[in-house]
């Protein structure tokens, strides 16, 4: 079917002049880098630093070869993890190189010095859709991103979120179109971070929620802000308004804006026959077991934000312990 309803987006750039292939955040907590040549190879990414529970996000990925990829993590320990892209099963499985920045976050609940709050955790056994509610209480709805950490299941397995309030948001997993079955659960990390602008150490952080609906078409986002460097892109659809299988890509990421595109899988059909997903009411298909994905929402951040370096502290040490996070199945009857 053709993608008629538009998604929402939410993004989070991070942006160092002069721009390094890695960057260390401050009081350990994360690190961020760039891969150029993502392919469907496994690549092992070492860590500059060791983790107690780290949570990577990496997409989405560039738009320099047609077929629908998305990005996929596995075996995250410590110091490492692997990533490669994979694609749809109606597709060879080759994929050329991508474009790809990625974050690792040590989970829990932060601060950084200008004030902005973030959560991070790890998910366990998600599969259908339930309610995630967050360990902080954001007076404003926040930025949310997810990605699946394991690579089992479908290779061509992505999340998908809606209901993104202050308090939590909705959450499963979304296989192809032609998936008659549902997933195995998987574990899913997420970042829930403040719409700001502001700094990060030597990092300049804005992550925003979007004030105007993503397509299948180009579309460029601005970010308030021109660099002489293209920054560290990072986005995920954060709305769920059509059954289609439906992922990110972007191009052309430059000092000032991006283009970003819908792009979905087309295992069931060439976009134009009905998908039988269609037939049901919007309330069974978001509780379906076939699996969602993951969303992002792009919208015009604060003109300014804190401006002073981020020393970034735990609030609450050691108050969230590895794979917890409280959550709350969303009934079937919902």
């Amino acid at each position: 079917m053709k993608l008629a309803l538009d998604k929402e987006l939410t993004c989070v750039w991070f942006h160092l002049e002069p721009l390094e292939p890695r960057v260390l955040l401050s009081s350990s907590i994360g690190e961020v880098g760039q891969l150029a040549n993502l392919t469907d190879t496994v690549q092992s990414v070492l860590l500059q630093q060791s983790y107690l529970s780290p949570v990577v996000f990496a997409l989405p990925p560039s738009f320099n070869g047609p077929d629908p990829a998305v990005v996929r993590i596995g075996n995250v320990q410590s110091d490492r993890f692997d990533i490669f892209l994979r694609e749809p099963g109606n597709k060879d499985g080759s994929h050329g190189a991508e474009a790809i920045s990625y974050l690792v976050l040590e989970a829990g609940t932060w601060q950084i010095s200008d004030g902005t709050l973030l959560e991070v955790g790890p998910l366990l056994n998600v599969n259908t859709w339930e309610t995630i509610n967050l360990e902080l209480s954001f007076g404003a709805t926040p930025v949310v991103i997810s990605q699946v950490q394991d690579s089992g299941g479908a290779p061509y397995l992505k999340t998908r979120m809606s209901n993104i309030t202050g308090g939590g948001f909705d959450l499963a997993l979304e296989k192809p179109e032609n998936a008659t079955s549902p997933s195995a659960a998987q574990t899913i990390g997420y970042l829930a971070i403040e719409s700001t602008t502001g700094q990060w150490d030597a990092l300049v952080v804005r992550a925003w929620n979007s004030v105007h609906n993503i397509t299948r078409h180009w579309s460029s986002l601005g970010f308030n802000a021109s660099f002489i460097t293209a920054p560290n892109f990072f986005a995920s659809l954060s709305s769920y308004d059509g059954a289609d299988t439906t992922t990110l890509r972007y191009q052309n990421l430059g000092p000032a804006s991006v283009q970003v595109k819908l792009e979905e899988d087309t295992t069931w059909d060439d976009e134009t026959k009905p998908h039988p997903r269609d037939d049901q009411p919007p309330s069974d298909r978001r509780v379906r077991g076939t699996g969602r994905h993951c969303h992002a929402d792009t919208e015009s951040s604060p003109d300014s934000g804190g401006a002073a370096v981020g020393h970034p502290r735990r609030q609450d040490p050691g108050h969230h312990p590895m794979g917890t996070r409280h959550r709350s199945r969303r009934r079937s009857d919902q």
